[in-house]
């Protein structure tokens, strides 16, 4: 314990003078000290204790932070007092000297250097009330809580008094905060205070957003050296008509503020020469004839030269700019380094085609390179979209033209899209089909696009095989590194891209609760866990035990593997950042292996008072430590009561954890002896996390409304003093399977888990969600996939059609019949409230991690005769073919009319895609064609027969089957019928059919 604030060895004193003493000094210091909720001084759950012993609310408070932050904005022991704030508009603010000397230099001379005043009030008129007490907190507290409505006053203040880790921390948020409506303003401010980092990112962000930035209210409160500056910029990305309806705007705005009509005239004063950076005679001449040239903003020998200048061949000097702006020179991201023309096509199947991919610094993105037709030129309807974690950044509906070739072609969006490093985002396109053939007699009725070869054999439900480039600007000062193609559990193979080219690549990602790692190796890889000096196997075991989990849902080559924020060897750094170091090896096909490195660092999140998590192999629950302490979460009283009981007997100042069986008894053991169980528990500062796999001894198999639930009631207590502290750790994991009705995988779970949810206690849920992959989603995206929830008689279903976008399907041939199954990485989360019988409330997240799998499904082609006997023609549809799936050949009556895809004379193919993703051929085929079977039938009646025996190949591993379908037609040949009546041979007739 620390010294005592009042002594004890006063000369002379007795004991109970000195005892009342202390006590009166402590009691003054509560009754100025703030209260929390219930009253208690310190704002402690421990300051009742402290009192009683009498040790004052400082006891309660063991660091010097939490004393130092408990005189922030206090009255207690204050010395100094500022008025804060414009007149009229003013706060006064406690501080002390001390505190404030030591955090800042212009305070330190303020108050004990030689020029030092004595002042005990000092009027501060010039800094924003709310900036100067952030400024304060982080000098008695090391926290920063910055608002985007006042972190610029918060600069300010922070520059004023020499504070740099808060002005640093106000320029960090400043460009995390930054985009394209507030580019302009802060870069007003940022040359103001001299940020040079920052008016370089300002820059960046309005070069390659000009025209968002200069539109945008922001723009229109800057000052007039700033408007200058934007106005000569060379590079920006904008057309010059929008340059000049801005500088409009701002000089409307500014005869506001000067209290002036707005009127040509005055608009013309306050612009100044600002005017004349305007580079009028760049635009076209339609743009000028319906903009400047109507604006009475120009004189009017202006307004003739400039229509001189567009229109006549001596062209007059002009006071404006002439020359276009250089502007932004998009860069191009190939995906394939060739591509196969005409050797292997993709079709457009009216879905979502999409790629993901990640940058390792900031750039912009300015559109797609898309494939075109390979049957000449069209014309395509085509929506492109940009998204982020499931949310759209950007989408353009557009058109494009190809010409038949196999370039690409670019689709561009409306503005320039920022993108941040190492984050994965998704970038997609849905076309219609042409809308015409460009040059006439052109028809294209399969759509083709060139491409190389796909996927392997596991499919998202977006495709992602029509991208061949990314256009963007990289405006930093290093290349920009962008991976393509390599789609989180969906890795593409192409041509110039194989699978040696990407041995060994390892990307990872914080998402959510979870460090995800992606590993390519031929061989399953070998994981260390690194904490400091020693090395850690990562078995199935010590997986399960310490927080990872290896997916299994990927195939060969591609591995997934996820790390709990509280895995076991993760450094936790106070709880707001964890720190993650792994050593991943990888080996090809022959046995060589190579290692790297991997180190991530992922930032902290906002916990819940209590987080359940249900991972494939573990339980896990996460409590908050200071709020949790001798109270009753989800048990019952009664079991509260006897687990209390228990606990008192056995108590000691160590921790331990005592788990309650189905007979009743309470064993209770250390946690090192619930390691040799497989369970592990970490304390880090603010949380308690207790983790155990599955099928452990101490834990029971019950039902919950007929569903298993694996439930493992245990209780973490220690006496500290003369309490015993007793903290509730039960978890509850629904271990159902999801049930497949031919159409949808279909899980129900338990709404009301016991002993999560106890007796006596007020149960209120407040929010159920679905994710994918670690991400949830919003109720409008989830809608869009088909992803439902519905909430019915004490029972969460949850339904997921087959197919459903995020997940993934698997195919192969077994026996020359197409089968498939489809798999999903589902998140689910419902969030609730308890409310005890003595008013205490705490809110948990339940969460489960589940993979829900279909059995594997027979897709069996099928054939329908569409045949027209009138017009001579047999024409078959042939259906139930898969997405990954294409027609490669086709062996009509022995004869080969369709090799690697490509048709011969005489047979036309045209693709039909259906809603549910499959898709069938139409297959037309004229009587007379070579390959046609007749046979005289008599009385003039000729049957005609096709045995077609048709290649299907599963793509990219070119798994292979087959379907034969035997069609007749029997037409009625008027000059077969007359040739066999002799009667009439000699007549003279004309057939027709």
């Amino acid at each position: 314990m620390a010294a005592e604030v009042f002594p004890t060895s006063i000369p002379h004193s007795q004991e109970a003078e000195v005892l009342e003493a202390k006590r009166s000094f402590i009691q003054q210091s509560e009754q100025e000290l703030p209260v929390d909720e219930d009253g208690k001084p310190g704002g402690g759950p421990a300051s009742n204790e402290g009192e009683e012993d009498g040790e004052g609310w400082q006891a309660a408070h063991p660091t010097l932070r939490e004393r130092n932050a408990l005189m922030f904005n206090n009255e207690h022991m204050a010395d100094v007092h500022f008025i804060v704030g414009p007149p009229g508009d003013t706060q006064m603010v406690p501080a002390h000297k001390y505190v404030l000397a030591v955090g800042s230099s212009v305070f330190g001379a303020m108050f004990y250097g030689d020029l030092a005043e004595g002042q005990s009030v000092i009027h501060i008129p010039d800094v924003e009330p709310a900036a100067f007490l952030i400024l304060l907190k982080y000098m008695y507290s090391d926290e920063i809580e910055l608002e985007a409505d006042t972190v610029l006053a918060t600069l300010y203040a922070a520059k004023k008094y020499i504070v740099p880790a808060l002005a640093k921390a106000c320029v960090s948020f400043l460009e995390t905060s930054l985009e394209a409506k507030n580019a302009c303003v802060l870069l007003s401010q940022s040359r103001l205070f001299e940020e040079p980092e920052l008016t370089q990112r300002c820059w960046e962000v309005i070069d390659a957003q000009a025209e968002l930035a200069l539109l945008s209210e922001g723009f229109c409160e800057i000052d007039k050296p700033t408007l200058e500056i934007i106005l000569q910029r060379e590079t920006l990305h904008i057309r010059e008509l929008v340059v000049f309806q801005a500088a409009l705007n701002w000089a409307t705005a500014e005869c506001w503020r000067q209290g002036m009509p707005v009127t040509p005239h005055n608009q013309r004063a306050v612009l100044g020469k600002a005017l004349y950076l305007v580079r009028i005679p760049s635009m076209s001449l339609q743009e000028f004839a319906d903009g400047p040239a109507q604006s009475d903003l120009l004189m009017l020998k202006e307004t003739h030269s400039i229509f001189l200048w567009f229109t006549a061949t001596n062209k007059p000097q002009l006071n404006f700019p002439v020359v276009k702006r250089a502007g932004l020179v998009p860069q191009k991201c190939h995906r394939f380094q060739s591509a196969a023309y005409r050797s292997n096509q993709w079709r457009y199947r009216g879905r979502c085609d999409s790629i993901q991919f990640a940058v390792d610094s900031r750039i912009f993105i300015a559109g797609l390179g898309l494939y075109g037709s390979s049957g000449g030129k069209a014309e395509y309807s085509v929506k492109i979209e940009l998204k982020r974690h499931g949310s759209v950044l950007a989408q353009n509906p557009t058109k494009f033209l190809s010409d038949g070739s196999s370039s690409t072609f670019p689709v561009w969006f409306e503005h320039p899209v920022q993108v941040e490093q190492d984050t994965f985002y998704t970038g997609s396109a849905f076309s219609c089909n042409q809308t015409k053939p460009v040059s006439p007699g052109t028809s294209l009725p399969d759509s083709q696009v060139i491409r190389s070869p796909g996927c392997s054999d596991w499919l998202s439900s977006a495709h992602r095989d029509i991208f061949q480039s990314l256009s963007f600007f990289n405006l930093s000062m290093k290349p920009a590194v962008i991976v393509l193609g390599l789609a989180w559990f969906c890795w593409r193979f192409n041509e110039g891209v194989a699978a040696d080219q990407l041995e060994g690549f390892i990307q990872w990602e914080c998402r959510d609760r979870h460090l995800w790692i992606q590993v390519v190796s031929a061989q399953p890889p070998r994981l260390e866990a690194v904490d400091g000096s020693e090395v850690h196997l990562i078995d199935k075991q010590l997986a399960s035990r310490c927080g990872y989990t290896i997916s299994s849902l990927k195939p060969e080559p591609f591995y997934s593997f996820r790390a709990s924020y509280y895995s076991c060897f993760t450094h936790n750094q106070n709880d707001e950042v964890f720190v993650f170091k792994f050593n991943v090896m990888v080996s090809d096909d022959s046995g060589r292996g190579s290692s790297r490195s991997v180190s991530a660092l992922c930032p902290g999140l906002v916990w819940t008072h209590r987080e359940v998590i249900c991972e494939e192999d573990y339980m896990e629950v996460n409590v908050n430590r200071q709020s949790s302490c001798g109270g009753q979460m989800g048990e019952g009283a009664q079991v509260w009561q006897e687990a209390l009981f228990q606990a008192q007997r056995t108590a000691s100042f160590a921790w331990q954890l005592m788990f309650l069986q189905e007979d009743g008894r309470f064993p209770s053991m250390s946690p090192l002896e619930a390691q040799r169980w497989g369970y592990s528990l970490t304390a880090s500062t603010h949380r308690l996390v207790l983790r155990a796999p599955y099928q452990r001894p101490h834990a029971v198999l019950t039902k919950v409304d007929g569903v298993p639930v694996e439930v493992l009631r245990v209780f973490l207590f220690f006496k500290q003093k003369l309490l015993v502290v007793m903290i509730d750790m039960s978890m509850a994991c629904p271990v159902n399977s999801a049930m497949f009705d031919g159409t949808q995988l279909q899980w129900d779970i338990p709404q009301i888990i016991p002993p999560l949810v106890g007796d006596g206690a007020k149960f209120k849920s407040q929010n159920f969600s679905l994710g994918v992959e670690g991400f949830l989603l919003d109720e409008s995206t989830a809608a869009s996939r088909g992803l439902s929830l519905l909430q019915q008689g004490g029972m969460v279903k949850i339904r997921v059609p087959f197919g459903a976008e995020g997940g993934y399907t698997k195919s192969l041939v077994l026996e020359n019949v197409y089968k498939e199954a489809f798999t999903m990485e589902l998140l689910y989360e419902h969030v609730f409230s308890l409310v005890s019988e003595d008013g205490s409330s705490f809110q948990t997240k339940h969460r489960m991690l589940k993979v829900l799998e279909s059995p594997l499904i027979c897709r069996v082609p099928f054939s329908l005769n569409k045949s027209i006997s009138e017009q001579q023609m047999f024409s078959i549809y042939l259906g139930n073919i898969p997405a990954d799936v294409f027609l490669e050949e086709a062996l009509i009556n022995g004869k080969r009319l369709l090799v690697s895809g490509e048709p011969k004379p005489g047979l036309s193919i045209r693709p039909v895609v259906h809603l549910n993703g499959s898709r069938g051929y139409e297959l037309q085929l004229p009587f007379d064609d070579p390959a046609v079977r007749w046979t005289n039938m008599g009385g003039g009646v000729v049957l005609y027969t096709i045995d077609a025996n048709f290649t299907l190949t599963v793509m990219p591993h070119r798994q292979s089957y087959y379907y034969n379908t035997v069609i007749t037609a029997q037409v009625l040949n008027a000059c077969k019928w007359w040739s066999e009546l002799s009667w009439l041979r000699n007549w003279t007739l004309s057939c027709f059919f």
